[in-house]
This record gives structure tokens, C-alpha cells and sequence, in this order.
């Protein structure tokens, strides 16, 4: 993961481990189309699409199926981009700051639903060769004016990250991810324990002979899911 590759956008490195920055770009790809289907293989339960620009960039992501949602990209510069996430009548804006020097990004949901309108924020460390450190969460405030700096945050959980070789392992008090590479910097597997419930996951990743990603395996105690992967691309 290079600092300068990023796509502004913590929630995709996040959410998509095997998205590495320059697997969009170098591959040419416009779309991403992930196809979850139930323990019994017959049954599709969810369907997620992610957008690409020209350069590789995440610019949509739009679930189909399941809870109904898009998440677009607004506006952008070298420092600061802009997200609507919309669902059901529903529109949040979400904010991602960066700051070159310090290595970190600072992320804030707008939102307004039931609780009136609200502002969170999340900071996401990073190292100088662009690993990210740590996330920290703050307080979720209750907000009728956009003065975000005049906040006084109260932070209230953080997560770290340790890395090892091929091994990249997170978390808190409350549970623990174990990412776990190949020398190419392909994730292979990912498990997750949540130590307050005793649940216990597994993720696997198949790659194909190119390098390209086809199928994601999720297990958790007899349940498990498969997600195909399918992609369209750029000429």
C-alpha cells in the first residue's frame, strides 16, 4: 500500500483488502460486479457494483440487492473529497480530509435521521510509506451549524495494526482481524474474532493465474457465503 496511490477513500481500502491501489488502473477496469450468494448456492442475497474512473479511482458503489444503496463520488481535489451516500429517501454526506504531513486522514459523516442531524468523525493514521496505523473514532455529535473546527472531539475507541511479513493483524478490546498475504501482496485469507459474542469468521480469496480475483469464500460456524467476481472493462 503507497500513501501516494490512494484514493482518498479509507472505507475502500477497508471494506475491499484485495483492491490493492493500481489493481483498477493496471487492469484496465471500469466496473466491479460482486454476486453473493447463500449456504445453499442457489439463492443470490446481495449484489454490489463498484465504479472506476479512467486512473483506477473508486468513483461508485451501488448494492443492488439486499439494503439499497449508492455511494458517489461528489467532488475531489488533492486534499479533500466529498461522498453522498443515499438510501430509502436518505442522504448522508461523508467527508474525507487529507493531511500530507502529518500522514493521517480525517473522515466525517454528515448525516440526518431519526436522531435529528448528526456529525461523527473517524481518524485514520498512517505510516510514512503509507500503512495505515490506526483508526481512531470520536463521539458522535449532535450538530445545527457546518463549523466542524470548532469541534471539541472526544475520542472514544481506536483500533491498531501490527504488521508481520505476509501478516497484517487489527484490532481492540472487542475483536481482532488477521490478514494474511502472499509475496505478491494478494490477500489470501482474513480472520476475524469477536471476543464479546465468540464468534469467529473466515474469509478466503481466489486469484486466478493473472492475478485477478474471482471468488471470495465467508464461513462462520456451518453458515458460509460465495461472492463471484466479475469485472467490465475499459477499451
Amino acid at each position: 500500500m503507497v500513501w501516494a496511490t490512494q484514493a482518498q477513500n479509507p472505507y475502500f481500502d477497508l471494506s475491499y483488502p484485495w483492491l490493492y491501489p493500481g489493481y483498477a488502473k493496471e487492469n484496465k477496469i471500469q466496473r466491479i460486479v460482486l454476486g453473493t450468494m447463500d449456504s445453499d448456492g442457489a439463492t443470490q442475497i446481495r449484489q454490489l457494483v463498484i465504479y472506476f474512473d479512467a486512473n483506477g479511482n473508486p468513483i461508485k458503489e451501488e448494492s443492488r440487492l439486499g439494503f439499497m444503496y449508492t455511494m458517489s463520488l461528489h467532488t475531489q481535489n488533492d486534499t479533500k473529497c466529498v461522498w453522498l451516500f443515499k438510501s430509502d429517501g436518505q442522504t448522508d454526506t461523508i467527508t474525507y480530509v487529507m493531511d500530507i504531513a502529518n500522514h493521517s486522514i480525517d473522515g466525517y459523516i454528515a448525516a440526518n435521521g431519526l436522531e435529528g442531524k448528526t456529525l461523527s468523525r473517524t481518524k485514520y493514521q498512517y505510516d510514512d510509506i503509507g500503512r495505515l496505523t490506526m483508526i481512531m473514532d470520536y463521539d458522535i455529535l449532535s450538530i445545527s451549524a457546518g463549523d466542524y473546527n470548532a469541534i471539541d472531539w472526544l475520542p472514544i475507541d481506536s483500533v491498531s495494526f501490527e504488521y508481520t511479513d505476509t501478516k497484517v493483524k487489527f484490532g481492540n478490546s472487542e475483536y481482532s482481524h488477521t490478514m494474511i498475504f502472499d509475496d505478491e501482496g494478494r490477500i489470501q485469507l482474513l480472520q476475524s474474532e469477536n471476543f464479546s459474542y465468540g464468534i469467529k469468521e473466515e474469509t478466503s480469496y481466489q486469484w486466478d493465474i493473472n492475478g485477478m480475483l474471482l471468488l471470495i469464500e465467508w464461513s462462520q460456524e456451518g453458515t458460509s457465503e460465495k461472492t463471484f467476481v466479475t469485472y467490465t472493462y475499459y477499451e
